[in-house]
């Protein structure tokens, strides 16, 4: 999370620290507001929207993604469906089968 630290705090108050705010998909969507009532929205338009890194000051530097595969399912366990930003302190589980690194 690059912002809204103190709401993301008020909907997870189990974490302890930030770090632990948005470590998984239930601790991601939990902090960020995120409900079932809002399956099927709109991405690009509303109230939930995702804005592209260069929208956000802190993305301007290049950065390293890895792609592994994903934990803690067993249906297509095998499927790199899980990336993330190399060296991010919010991830859980950093290095598991990592598959490739882009730049």
């Amino acid at each position: 999370p690059v912002e809204g630290l103190e709401t993301m705090l008020q909907r997870r108050p189990t974490a302890t620290k930030p770090t632990d705010l948005c470590k998984g998909p239930g601790r991601l969507v939990q902090a960020m507001g995120i409900t079932k009532s809002m399956n099927g929205t709109s991405l690009t338009s509303g109230s939930l929207y995702v804005l592209p890194a260069a929208a956000h000051p802190s993305f301007n530097q290049p950065f390293d993604t890895i792609t592994t595969t994903r934990i803690g399912i067993t249906q297509g366990a095998d499927l790199p469906y899980r990336f993330y930003i190399a060296g991010n302190r919010f991830v859980s589980f950093p290095v598991r089968n990592v598959r490739q690194a882009n730049t």
